[in-house]
């Protein structure tokens, strides 16, 4: 059955020329869509994220500006079509008064991040340890032989072809090249080999490069684009192990606050299918909350990875500014990666638990080949060892906080 197309809301807040469909349970001018309001004016970002007690959906105002191909062009993401009208410093002086309005509502946000996510029994049905078991433990359980990687993709790609019709997360698939590395990853294993992720399925979030796997940033001109090399961090994972068995949604151009766009439809948040799950990595936050997979690889400017790990009660890390290399990330078409003065646009982990985010930022950070003569990356011990993060020491660093080695070997 085609999936009908949910209703946007123009920067006026009437409902745009996009195809409609009945307003949910809510009073009106509750968008199902949207989660916060941002106004992001040049390289300054304000972001209001309110929840209003008497909605069922959070509203959503914003605005953007999207550099694209060498033109600064207002757009408004609900419509995708340019605005003419331009920023005034009334509608300036309005958001920054609706962020303070709305700061009272914060508190209302209730994080636990001592603990690990909770599942959402009620849509999914029953979890076993193979659906909602953090990364460290199902790396324990293929080193140990308790379970080999060919049963554990088996066991993913089931999940996701009997619950992803209604949740959407997972949008390009490659299952086929998924179980002859499971098969290789088998062998591997076998004799004796070990690495940090190996026999691990996972996701990623559509936007970076995989060779042979689409990559259209939710944008239909860029439709069946295909890179011709893996992305940097794409390449660190394969040679840490992991299988890469799809890529999840995010919304047109990655610039919005859900997960919809006109070549793989809207995402829904696996708790409630009538809520969105954030954006832009809102499928990468899915498809963890959804037991698809226990890790993920999202990105974020303005909460592209923190929103959607909230919504769908997972946890992502965005990095500072320059330890995961971003060569490979870029728009469709553009194959290397983004220029220095790319603001605050960074790769970073996404899980189910805080201990598996550094177990994948160890795999992920250090400078790419051609900058590693440069500089290297050095981190000390964690300030802090609980719930169940204690690394090793010599993956981040030696007793006495000596620099750590350089970045991966790249396969």
């Amino acid at each position: 059955m085609a999936r009908a197309k949910r209703p946007y809301l123009s920067h006026t807040g009437r409902a745009s020329n996009a195809e409609k469909q009945p307003s949910g349970p809510g009073p009106e001018g509750c968008d199902e869509n949207g989660p916060a309001a941002a106004l992001l004016v040049g390289h300054v970002s304000v972001q209001i994220c309110s929840l209003l007690a008497p909605c069922r959906r959070p509203i959503l105002i914003t605005t953007k500006y999207l550099l694209f191909r060498g033109q600064d062009t207002r757009f408004d993401p609900f419509v995708h079509k340019p605005m003419s009208d331009r920023l005034t410093r009334r509608n300036f002086l309005a958001a920054v008064g609706t962020a303070a309005v709305s700061r009272g509502l914060l508190s209302r946000l209730a994080f636990a991040a001592d603990e690990p996510a909770q599942t959402p029994h009620s849509t999914l049905g029953t979890n076993s340890t193979l659906d909602y078991g953090s990364t460290r433990e199902l790396v324990a359980m293929l080193a140990n032989r308790k379970i080999s990687a060919v049963e554990l993709l088996e066991h993913a790609i089931a999940r996701i072809e009997a619950l992803d019709q209604r949740i959407n997360a997972v949008v390009v698939r490659d299952f086929e090249r998924a179980h002859s590395a499971a098969v290789a990853a088998d062998a591997a294993l076998a004799r004796g080999e070990r690495a940090p992720l190996l026999g691990l399925p996972m996701t990623v979030k559509e936007a970076i490069n995989v060779t042979g796997m689409p990559t259209t940033w939710g944008m239909p001109m860029f439709k069946g684009w295909m890179p011709k090399q893996d992305s940097v961090v794409i390449a660190r994972l394969k040679s840490a192990g992991a299988i890469i068995i799809g890529k999840t949604n995010v919304p047109f151009a990655i610039s919005d606050w859900q997960s919809y766009n006109e070549i793989y439809g809207t995402t829904n948040n696996p708790w409630d299918l009538s809520r969105t799950p954030g954006g832009s990595s809102g499928g990468a936050a899915a498809a963890l909350a959804a037991g698809y997979v226990s890790l993920e690889l999202g990105s974020d400017l303005a909460g592209s990875i923190r929103a959607p790990a909230a919504f769908c009660g997972v946890f992502g890390h965005k990095p500072s500014y320059g330890v995961v290399p971003l060569g490979g990330f870029a728009p469709p078409t553009v194959e290397q990666r983004l220029s220095a003065d790319s603001d605050l646009a960074v790769l970073g982990p996404m899980a189910r638990t805080a201990a598996d985010l550094a177990l994948a930022l160890d795999v992920l950070a250090g400078p790419e080949d051609r900058d590693a003569t440069a500089y290297r990356l050095a981190l000390p011990p964690p300030r802090h060892v609980d719930s169940g993060c204690n690394p090793e020491p010599s993956r981040l660093g030696n007793g006495d906080r000596g620099p750590r080695s350089a970045a991966p070997a790249m396969a």
